[in-house]
């Protein structure tokens, strides 16, 4: 991470922001070739956004721009968590150009959606990408959390059950409503529907699976996540 200061403008109101800011994406979609910009992970350090400290600033091609906020409201109206989006005006030096803001699944995330704050857990590429194996394994999204004594017990239990029971080798959340250990996860059969519908297929590969685990009722909730949904093509007169 690098050190920045960030100002935002919303008509007459303004103001400064320290932040700590690094580039984003595993793919050249998240480069901009004309202006030489890309994805950027965003972390203020004494300012938030509608209660949003952590972001990401996406360039729009890698979600295929208004689809991506179509999508993520979509998906919230039939009652799953999905992080606040929206397309934003930004400055990068000279360079003045449209970013999709997307809030990071953190603590504010989940105060979003008015549940209880506990851990996140999500599909790991690290064993896929680092090791060269087609093994997946689980990971903590929201580690700092995990990481209180009164959760670790719960939350590595918890890890263990999904490691044991979904670890899997090639294959994709719509597969798992065929187990039996499925039903510890909320509306999985409809949250898979509603994927195939909307043909938001990316978002059920292993890396960008992500559930909320509930620790007092032992569930898991499937959280919506890069669906790569396209109604229409970014750039077109729908939009």
């Amino acid at each position: 991470y690098q050190e920045a200061n960030i100002f935002f403008e919303h008509g007459d109101l303004s103001c400064k922001a320290r932040a700590r800011i690094r580039l984003t994406g595993d793919y050249k979609d998240h480069i901009d070739v004309a202006t030489l910009t890309g994805s950027l992970k965003v972390k203020l350090r004494d300012k938030s956004i509608g209660n949003i400290v952590k972001f990401k600033l996406i360039n729009p091609d890698s979600r295929f721009g208004y689809n991506e906020i179509l999508a993520v409201g979509l998906m919230r109206a039939m009652g799953y968590m999905a992080p606040r989006t929206i397309m934003v005006k930004v400055q990068i030096g000279k360079v003045s150009r449209n970013f999709l803001l997307q809030e990071e699944l953190d603590k504010e995330f989940i105060e979003y959606h008015r549940k209880r704050e506990d851990i996140i857990f999500a599909g790991s590429e690290g064993l896929r990408k680092y090791l060269h194996t087609d093994l997946s394994i689980w990971e903590v999204k929201n580690t700092s959390y995990f990481e209180r004594a009164d959760r670790i017990e719960t939350g590595y239990a918890a890890l263990a059950f999904l490691n044991s029971s979904f670890g899997i080798r090639d294959g994709s959340f719509s597969e798992y409503f065929l187990r039996t250990d499925a039903a510890r996860i909320d509306n999985l059969e409809k949250y898979i529907v509603l994927l195939a519908a909307l043909e938001a297929g990316h978002a059920s590969v292993f890396d960008n699976i992500h559930l909320y685990f509930d620790s007092m009722l032992q569930r898991f909730v499937p959280i919506y996540y890069d669906g790569n949904v396209r109604f229409q093509e970014f750039g077109s007169r729908f939009f």
